[in-house]
């Protein structure tokens, strides 16, 4: 996969996601931040406006490099196909979908398991942030609309056609979901589960209509 060049919306998204990084943590610090990150809507951290700024948190550089380099990689192509204004939509909707996606899967991992369960949950510092479901779509539709296109993983040599991301990202993410780290992991793997379904339903609207 060659270097692409940088899109506006791309552009503009990364400048406002690494604003965002180091000027919460300098304005506000590590603890004051987290009222940008998502909570569960019952819990008393929880803020409607964090249904958007989620997206655009990180927990750390290493969180917000992965991503960024996957919004340029891959978001910049899509940019150049669908133009800024549907590519800005379904970066966004992919997000939405991963907050779907996440909630779901906190409402069986909490609220269904016993009011005691649920009651320390939504009293808990417990959240999710971060633009990772919104690149997981952009995985999917990246592999949908250039499926023979050579991607080469780095460090390790190899190279492969774009068409496997999408099964490769999304068994990744159920292995970890359900598999080795059921509830144990820092990973909200069914968020990124929520944003790879939601692309795909848009990439399959948008072909047909």
């Amino acid at each position: 996969m060659m270097f692409p060049p940088v899109t506006p919306v791309v552009k503009n998204l990364i400048i406002i996601n690494v604003a965002v990084f180091f000027g919460t943590i300098f304005i506000m610090g590590l603890d004051g931040r987290m009222i940008f990150a998502l909570y569960y809507p019952a819990s008393t951290f929880f803020r409607p406006f964090q249904l958007i700024t989620h997206m655009f948190m990180h927990a750390n550089i290493t969180h917000l490099l992965s991503n960024m380099l996957g919004l340029y990689f891959f978001g910049s192509a899509l940019e150049m196909v669908w133009g800024p204004q549907r590519f800005l939509q379904f970066y966004l909707l992919s997000g939405l979908g991963a907050l779907l996606g996440h909630l779901i899967y906190w409402y069986f991992s909490f609220h269904a398991q016993g009011p005691e369960m649920y009651e320390v949950f939504i009293h808990s510092r417990i959240s999710m942030m971060g633009a990772s479901g919104c690149v997981f779509g952009l995985v999917v539709g990246f592999g949908l609309l250039f499926p023979n296109n050579p991607i080469t993983l780095f460090p390790i040599p190899i190279t492969f056609p774009a068409k496997w991301l999408v099964p490769g990202y999304i068994a990744l993410a159920l292995f970890g979901g359900v598999g080795i780290d059921p509830g144990q992991s820092n990973i909200a793997h069914f968020a990124h589960l929520g944003g790879a379904l939601a692309g795909f339903i848009m990439i399959l609207l948008w072909k047909k209509f």
